[in-house]
């Protein structure tokens, strides 16, 4: 073989072997656009919600697994709301033949309560509700529920298919006060053989001491308290850390917002001494959260304000009938990842106001100085 034809045989050998490389990568990502859920509060027939959905640039939630199902159970948060299944025709049945979603998405999941569909109702019951357990249940479409949205972002997402779309396989923990929770973790994908409180499959292992571990505590599942869910940090004797993750699922540790857990469960000792922890690991890399993603990810220069408002990470109100101080209730608020309410609009100033049953309510209003007066200039609100 002369040194030509080997030359120009190593040449196609290279070009082949560098283009497949290119194919694969190709192969290993994906991009799309991705939506999240919005709860809105406002009880309104179904093609009320439907029309405003669409101003919002979105629809009705449509629902294709069971984990999306419970995501919009728990962004729910405990009301019953309309999402986008609409009936074809007069026949009734559960599948494809007889419903389908607003969206135009696959109806190849249900949820439906025991006995439902049933059209009951004069034969009118052509809409789907979700109860507050996540069932569903056909509707006249002129009853007025709150309802779930699935508005996309205006963001294309690049991810590697081939790596977990929303935890990192390992991170370092430093500064920890507890220092032994100080190190290197990686991820395990079953559950802590000495798991505590029900924590999810799927938890941060400590690489030097088995008995240190993170994971994730769904109390929207355990307790119906989404906004309980958190991830915590143990040892053998207890809690030390946890942070919130305002009511998301599927969410990697955060980065910030940590708080120490003093004495958890109830007689340990106490668990760790401030600072708390910071956590490190490649955050651009899993921004990306299955069904739901914040504003904070979103939001960008080229959105319009109508856009900045739609938006905005979702929150919901809860009324605490025991009374307390302000500063008490203002810590037991932070505790449960949260704040006291805090108002913007006479929307939200009408929901508090069902919310708390007529009863008188701390708001999270607080004065700025010694002046009095009724603006900015000397109150602000606590969140």
């Amino acid at each position: 073989m002369n040194k030509i034809l080997f030359s120009k045989i190593f040449l196609f050998l290279i070009v082949v072997l560098f283009g497949s490389t290119i194919a694969a990568q190709k192969a290993n990502t994906k991009s799309e656009y991705i939506s999240f859920y919005r709860y809105i509060p406002e009880k309104m027939p179904w093609n009320e919600h439907k029309k405003l959905a669409a101003i919002m640039g979105g629809d009705l939630a449509c629902i294709t697994n069971a984990d999306e199902n419970e995501q919009v159970r728990r962004i729910a948060g405990g009301e019953i709301v309309w999402i986008g299944g609409i009936r074809k025709g007069c026949g009734n049945g559960p599948g494809p033949d007889h419903w389908k979603w607003s969206k135009g998405k696959d109806w190849s999941y249900t949820n439906w309560r025991a006995g439902e569909p049933n059209n009951y109702s004069e034969h009118d019951e052509n809409r789907v509700m979700m109860w507050e357990n996540g069932e569903w249940n056909d509707a006249s479409l002129l009853h007025e529920f709150s309802a779930i949205y699935e508005i996309p972002s205006t963001s294309l997402v690049t991810y590697d298919t081939k790596s977990s779309a929303s935890k990192p396989m390992s991170l370092t923990v430093s500064g920890a006060g507890s220092p032994e929770v100080n190190g290197t973790y990686i991820f395990v994908k079953n559950k802590h053989k000495n798991r505590i409180f029900a924590t999810e499959a799927g938890h941060y292992q400590h690489t030097n001491n088995p008995s240190i571990f993170i994971a994730f505590q769904n109390c929207g599942k355990l307790l119906n308290k989404p906004e309980w869910n958190k991830w915590v940090i143990f040892t053998d004797k207890g809690a030390r850390y946890a942070a919130h993750t305002n009511r998301q699922i599927n969410v990697p540790p955060r980065f910030g917002e940590w708080e120490t857990v003093d004495h958890w469960p109830s007689g340990v000792e106490e668990a760790g001494k401030h600072p708390a922890p910071s956590l490190h690991y490649d955050k651009e890399k899993y921004k990306r959260v299955p069904n739901y993603i914040s504003a904070n990810v979103i939001l960008d220069e080229s959105q319009t304000k109508q856009n900045e408002i739609n938006n905005q990470p979702l929150s919901y109100y809860k009324f605490i009938p025991e009374k307390m101080t302000w500063a008490e209730h203002n810590k037991q608020a932070i505790a449960m990842g949260g704040n006291l309410a805090s108002i913007s609009n006479a929307i939200e100033n009408n929901k508090v106001k069902e919310v708390s049953t007529g009863v008188n309510v701390w708001l999270g209003g607080v004065r700025k100085g010694c002046g009095n007066d009724t603006g900015a200039d000397h109150w602000y609100w606590s969140s």
